[in-house]
């Protein structure tokens, strides 16, 4: 299972019109805290686009955003914070 593709593919259901796949791909990021989840988005990219503040961005994302395959997903500042309820280490993003 490529957990990352899951976070892509959830954000470009939502984001298709702002960002494509691949573009998402590479903002994704590892949190260096556990307690921020296993990946972060953040919404600095979408400022200008959607001309709102980031945090609202991350808001609004969580807000649409299909949970389904993910145990929660929460905005924190600006990213849009995933986790998964596997519990053994994600592997590293290169």
């Amino acid at each position: 299972m490529d957990y990352k593709q899951q976070v892509v593919t959830a954000l470009s259901a939502v984001l298709g019109a702002d960002l494509d796949a691949e573009t998402i791909s590479q903002l994704i990021e590892q949190p260096k805290s556990d307690d921020l989840g296993d990946y972060a988005f953040p919404t600095f990219a979408l400022a200008k686009v959607r001309r709102m503040a980031p945090p609202k961005i991350a808001a609004d994302i969580v807000a649409a955003i299909d949970q389904t395959d993910f145990d929660h997903v929460v905005a924190t500042g600006a990213y849009v914070n995933f986790f998964f309820s596997i519990r053994w280490p994600l592997p590293k993003i290169r």
